[in-house]
């Protein structure tokens, strides 16, 4: 879908393929932001999925160029990263999240949390945060942009206001419940009510990144 870039015009939530087509000879300081897919839980009782990557900021856009938005997917496992490209633009890209595991979270945009007394995932820096360790049988919660995850629940987003209001991004997943023959331990919640939820004992989490955005 063609966007055409104008004084004070330049919006659009893209699709794998977006374009941003330029107009009259003159460049634009253009907002952006951009959100990798989520990382997921990959098991039964894994710690829970890290958000995916990040990144606002202004890139200057040339009238005349096309500029391509490919948005990631989340996944079970490791997020798919989102870019930004175009001929004259540094290829602007946000990392997928870090998938929980059972022994140990992985790294990514924001890192997965882990169960079985491992530690989280590491978040990349300017993109996201840590997921949690585990720790007395809880799985650890995903990192998320606002926050590193502490504990079960997932870490919180950030809050961006480029669309004219408020909305939160890439918050972490909730760590997935366990069950022991002594006791059970239960679920966390998604980060800032967007994350995914943590499973019950012998399910399954994981949680879909959002798309990229160009404005």
């Amino acid at each position: 879908m063609p966007i055409s870039i104008g004084p004070g015009v330049a919006f659009g939530i893209g699709p794998a393929g977006t374009t941003l087509v330029g107009g009259p000879p003159y460049s634009y300081s253009v907002s952006y932001l951009i959100v990798a897919g989520g990382g997921g839980g990959t098991a039964a009782w894994a710690g829970g999925g890290g958000a995916g990557g990040m990144l606002t900021n202004t890139a200057s856009m040339t009238p005349g160029l096309t500029y391509t938005i490919t948005p990631g997917a989340g996944s079970l496992n490791l997020g798919s990263d989102s870019t930004i490209t175009g001929s004259d633009l540094t290829t602007i890209t946000a990392t997928g999240g870090g998938n929980g595991g059972q022994n140990y979270g992985a790294a990514g945009g924001s890192g997965g949390g882990s169960a079985n007394g491992g530690a989280g995932g590491l978040g990349t820096a300017g993109q996201g945060n840590n997921g949690a360790g585990s720790s007395s049988g809880t799985s650890g919660g995903g990192g998320g942009a606002g926050a590193a995850a502490s504990g079960v629940n997932g870490a919180i987003g950030l809050a961006s206001s480029i669309t004219g209001l408020s909305v939160t991004y890439a918050a972490g997943g909730g760590g997935g419940g366990q069950h022991f023959p002594s006791s059970d331990f239960g679920a966390g919640s998604g980060g800032s009510s967007i994350g995914g939820n943590g499973s019950t004992p012998g399910g399954y989490n994981a949680t879909a990144g959002a798309p990229a955005v160009a404005l």
